[in-house]
C-alpha cells in the first residue's frame, strides 16, 4: 500500500472546494478559514476566501482578502485573475487587462483568464490581440466544461481571420 502525505490544509482545502462546488459557500468559508489557521503563510487559502467573497457579492471584502494573498505571494495566478474580474465588473478595463496579462504570464494555460482577456480585447476594439487569447483558449479549454464558449470563440475566429 502506498502511504501519502497529506496536509491538514490540503484535506481543509479539498473539502472547502467541495463545499463551495454545490453552492454551500458558508461551510466553505468557516474550513477555508481553518485552512488559513493550518498554514496561515498560504496564500490560497485567502485565495479561495476571496473567491467565496466574490460570488456572494461582496467586491470590496474579495479585493481586500486577494490582495492581502498576494502580499504573501504575487505568484498567485488565480488571485491575478479574479482580481481582473473585480476590475472588469467596475469598468476597470485597463487594470482588468493587466491583471490578466499577469495571471497568463504565471499559468500559461489558465483557459478560463485566456477567455476573459481574449473577450475583453474584443469589445475593447483590439480583435488581433484577441485571436491571440482566443486561439489558445479554444487549443487548451476543456471541451466537457467549456462546449459552448469555445464553439462560440471558434465561430468568432472563423469570422475574424488574422490580417
Amino acid at each position: 500500500y502506498v502511504q501519502a502525505s497529506v496536509s491538514d490544509f490540503d484535506v481543509l482545502t479539498a473539502l472547502g472546494l467541495a463545499y463551495t462546488a454545490v453552492g454551500e459557500l458558508e461551510p466553505a468559508k468557516e474550513v477555508f478559514l481553518k485552512a488559513r489557521v493550518a498554514d496561515p503563510s498560504n496564500g490560497m487559502a485567502l485565495v479561495n476566501l476571496g473567491t467565496l467573497e466574490l460570488m456572494a457579492g461582496h467586491r470590496d471584502s474579495a479585493r481586500a482578502v486577494l490582495e492581502q494573498a498576494l502580499e504573501l505571494d504575487d505568484s498567485i495566478a488565480r488571485a491575478h485573475n479574479t482580481l481582473g474580474v473585480i476590475a472588469a465588473q467596475e469598468g476597470r478595463t485597463q487594470e482588468a487587462v493587466a491583471r490578466w496579462r499577469k495571471a497568463i504570464e504565471l499559468n500559461p494555460t489558465d483557459y478560463q483568464t485566456l477567455y476573459n482577456l481574449g473577450v475583453t480585447l474584443e469589445k475593447g476594439g483590439d480583435p488581433d490581440a484577441a485571436r491571440t487569447y482566443f486561439e489558445s483558449y479554444v487549443r487548451i479549454a476543456p471541451v466537457a466544461l467549456e462546449a459552448r464558449d469555445i464553439a462560440r470563440t471558434r465561430e468568432w475566429l472563423a469570422r475574424n481571420p488574422r490580417q
